[in-house]
């Protein structure tokens, strides 16, 4: 007999809508997105500052990232998380015309599939992370905002050039994922 050395997750019963349902405690999914965005032959890169309301790493930078969702997948996590911390909505990027003519050409997208996937329980939180990606070229960058964020979620987002990623300090080894998605 094989003996695994994993903890079982927990089940619990809970009322939804009046009705009982089991659920379970386990490992989140944190979804991770990358964006990387070139204009006039500069490389940026979408980023956003841990605000007060942060579980953890306040004042530190990240991609945007965030929890899977009941009933969602996890292309659907990395879209919702882009547009709720920086206001994009990566659905009209490929879409977008230029003077109502062309199409913004899209070097590269990993919207369907993560280009990285870490399940390594050593983490602080355990999390099981999927990071997604995707790049274009535009004639200028996305406008951003905070405002669907979870209140002081985010501090600050900006669009940030590649070459300068060493003046932040950032969480979760972002740097590292944002580095992986560049040499793809």
């Amino acid at each position: 007999m094989t003996i695994f050395k994993s903890t079982p997750s927990i089940p619990y019963m809970v009322n939804v809508n009046g009705s009982p349902q089991e659920i379970w405690h386990s490992r989140s999914v944190a979804v991770v997105g990358v964006i990387i965005a070139e204009l006039d032959g500069e490389k940026y890169v979408l980023i956003g500052q841990r605000g007060a309301g942060s579980p953890d790493c306040r004042g530190d930078w990240n991609v945007p990232c965030g929890y899977l969702d009941w009933d969602e997948t996890g292309p659907e996590a990395f879209l919702r998380e882009i547009f709720e911390e920086t206001g994009v909505d990566l659905r009209d990027i490929p879409k977008s015309k230029i003077d109502g003519v062309s199409e913004i050409p899209t070097s590269t997208i990993h919207m369907t599939r993560p280009f990285y996937v870490n399940t390594n329980p050593k983490e602080p939180s355990q999390n099981v992370s999927l990071s997604y990606g995707m790049s274009f070229y535009c004639y200028s960058l996305p406008k951003l905002t905070t405002e669907n964020s979870e209140p002081n979620e985010v501090a600050d987002v900006r669009w940030v050039k590649i070459k300068d990623l060493g003046l932040f300090k950032f969480a979760f080894n972002h740097d590292i994922r944002i580095k992986m998605f560049l040499n793809l």
